[in-house]
């Protein structure tokens, strides 16, 4: 190979690299701008006696898109709602038929 097309061919190689790099580079910078943080939200549902209502209705409304994501309460009153958009406001309720 001669002297010409080696430099052409390290040229190449270099342009080629920092492509690359710049292109890895971007795609990080654009996926961390656009993935959410989540978060777990979770409780427990007790009556006025402090009691666990078991089968509680627990609701979760998100205030931007209005949808609404129901949990019902494990025998010891526990709920959880996972992945959560930690960007986003939501409203927490809970019902119990009889109280």
């Amino acid at each position: 190979m001669t002297p010409a097309i080696r430099s052409k061919t390290a040229r190449l190689m270099a342009l080629l690299a920092c492509g690359i790099l710049l292109c890895c580079g971007a795609a990080t910078a654009w996926t961390q701008m656009k993935a959410p943080s989540l978060r777990t939200i979770s409780g427990s549902i007790t009556d006025d006696g402090h009691e666990p209502l078991h089968g509680a209705v627990v609701q979760l409304e998100n205030l931007d898109s209005h949808e609404i994501v129901s949990f019902l309460t494990t025998e010891d009153g526990h709920y959880i709602f996972k992945r959560i958009d930690s960007r986003t406001d939501f409203q927490l309720w809970a019902t119990f038929r009889g109280h």
